[in-house]
């Protein structure tokens, strides 16, 4: 078909079957992340939820199970290490080219940090303060979560954009229902995004404490700042799994009360096989 000007306004597509074959799995995999992969997401976060919500109150051996639990909180509190260690380099040529010997990371004294640190003659330390291990580990466990959020949204975005129809056409009702669930998987999947900067913000805000730590060794309150951003590091941390359901609770709220005008915005739209 071509118009007044010659120009043709319908798409010869030479692999079309090839096309048609990948829709079709565009869908599959949509009613797979809509009516499997939700449902299951938000029972097994429900299900870590009320662990986590156990271990507050249950024995000591349930709540050493769980690592966001109130135990688990207390014990990494009070393991966290703000102990300045001498340069790898410098303690190596202090015992004589030994290897280092290896240091339990557990509860340090404050007061002993400047005693194992090299001060600068300008009074800075200079030195390595180590990583809190329980954030290293909590992080990665989430980030698999926001990673599968991303994915999911992803699957469920593209089914809706591609089901959207021609708007001249008419009898578009069903238009104004798909982009508000479109725009409400989105915003679901930006928060994925978001989460993914949160090891980024984490290390980098304690960095910055470590540095006026190392930069005023003789403030204390720069040594109890760092305690303090871990314990409400932890706490926002396991608030993320109370989001994660509340955000994949809102979605499949949303499918399903608007399925049937999402998966056929017209009257006349062929989309009975799907669901």
């Amino acid at each position: 078909m071509s118009s007044s000007s010659g120009i043709s306004t319908k798409l010869t597509l030479p692999r079309h079957a090839e096309l048609t074959s990948w829709r079709a799995s565009v869908v599959a995999q949509a009613f797979e992340a809509m009516q499997q992969r939700v449902p299951d997401k938000i029972l097994a976060l429900n299900a870590r939820l009320a662990r986590i919500t156990a271990s507050t109150s249950s024995s000591a051996a349930a709540a050493e199970e769980e690592r966001f639990g109130d135990a688990q909180l207390k014990c990494m509190a009070s393991a966290i290490d703000s102990k300045v260690y001498p340069p790898a380099a410098a303690r190596d040529a202090e015992q004589g080219g030994q290897a280092k010997k290896k240091r339990k990371v557990g509860a340090a004294d404050g007061a002993a940090a400047e005693e194992d640190g090299a001060e600068h003659e300008e009074g800075v330390l200079e030195g390595r303060v180590v990583p809190n291990a329980w954030f290293t580990e909590a992080l990665e466990e989430l980030r698999s979560e926001w990673t599968d959020l991303i994915e999911i949204m992803d699957h469920i975005k593209l089914f809706i954009s591609l089901n959207i129809p021609m708007t001249e056409e008419g009898d578009n009702g069903g238009v104004a229902t798909q982009e508000e669930a479109l725009t409400e998987v989105a915003r679901s999947q930006e928060t994925g995004y978001n989460w993914l900067s949160t090891p980024c913000s984490y290390h980098s805000g304690r960095g910055e404490c470590i540095a006026k730590m190392l930069r005023y060794p003789g403030v204390e309150d720069f040594r109890l700042a760092l305690h303090e951003y871990d314990r409400r590091g932890a706490l926002r941390l396991r608030a993320q799994y109370t989001d994660l359901r509340n955000t994949y609770a809102v979605v499949l709220d949303i499918l399903e009360k608007n399925m049937k005008r999402i998966a056929q915005p017209k009257s006349g739209n062929g989309m009975n096989n799907y669901g």
